[in-house]
């Protein structure tokens, strides 16, 4: 069995055509309406998260199409938010965004492969040390949340924390619809494309000192969390069967019909 990893149509669809679409409607409108227009353009171009890889994993996923999409997505992500910079007239910025744009491919790339190495060098131990360490990811990702919430006030919830949650909802609905459906790869598909880097978005929104784009970004921490439950019920939608025969092709699993392993057992 043999299929793409990498859906480079939908993805440069929802990483560059989106957002570059909706950063363009934003410079031919009004003043009032031109940072709403930015933001969610920026939200929209922010490469796949990190995370990604573990959400689909755990839901099913396949792992190595989620490290090519968040790869991949950085780098069209890097072309992306530079124009829409420039679009903007904050060209100033670029430099320091393409530098924090480095960040998730190197804090991929770099930690991969000392894992492959360790992983053949001294599995056991590697083993044992990523089961009894795994929660220092968990405290670290509940740090990076809480920080960011220190920047802003609770109270903002109303009106950015109900615009983030529908943001939240409008970029699943975006993913659930350029999966590749019947696609052994298509959870892969679904969690890069509806967990976007939000801590660079929030590093970005700092930078450029757009207190709108930090409220959206930093309240985007709750429907990451809270809209679990629907990704679960998505990715249920979009796995395949576990007799799936392409499945068992890819994974190389034989199945012998019944009379077969009742002779083999006798």
């Amino acid at each position: 069995y043999k299929e793409r990893l990498f859906p480079g149509d939908r993805l440069l669809i929802r990483f560059a055509l989106l957002p570059l679409t909706i950063g363009l409607l934003g410079t031919l409108s009004d003043d009032s309406t031109r940072t709403w227009f930015f933001a969610l353009a920026l939200l929209l171009a922010a490469p796949s998260a990190i995370t990604a890889l573990t959400i689909s994993r755990s839901a099913g996923g396949m792992v190595h199409p989620s490290v090519y999409m968040i790869f991949l997505s950085t780098l069209v992500s890097s072309v992306v938010i530079y124009t829409l910079l420039d679009f903007y007239g904050m060209a100033a910025f670029s430099y320091q965004a393409l530098g924090y744009l480095t960040v998730p491919v190197l804090g991929l790339i770099l930690p991969l492969l000392i894992a492959r190495w360790l992983r053949h060098k001294y599995p056991i131990s590697t083993a044992k040390f990523a089961e009894r360490n795994a929660a220092m990811a968990i405290v670290l990702l509940s740090l990076f949340v809480t920080v960011s919430f220190l920047s802003i006030d609770l109270e903002s919830f109303w009106p950015y924390g109900i615009y983030a949650i529908c943001f939240g909802l409008l970029i699943r609905i975006t993913a659930f619809s350029f999966a590749r459906q019947g696609s052994l790869y298509v959870i892969d598909d679904y969690v890069s494309m509806a967990y976007p880097n939000i801590f660079l978005v929030i590093v970005l929104a700092q930078i450029l000192n757009i207190e709108l784009l930090v409220h959206l970004a930093t309240w985007f921490l709750v429907p990451m969390f809270a809209l679990a439950p629907l990704d679960e019920f998505l990715c249920q939608r979009l796995q395949r069967d576990t007799k799936d025969p392409l499945l068992l092709s890819f994974l190389r699993v034989e199945i012998q019909p019944m009379h077969l392993r009742r002779e083999e057992e006798v």
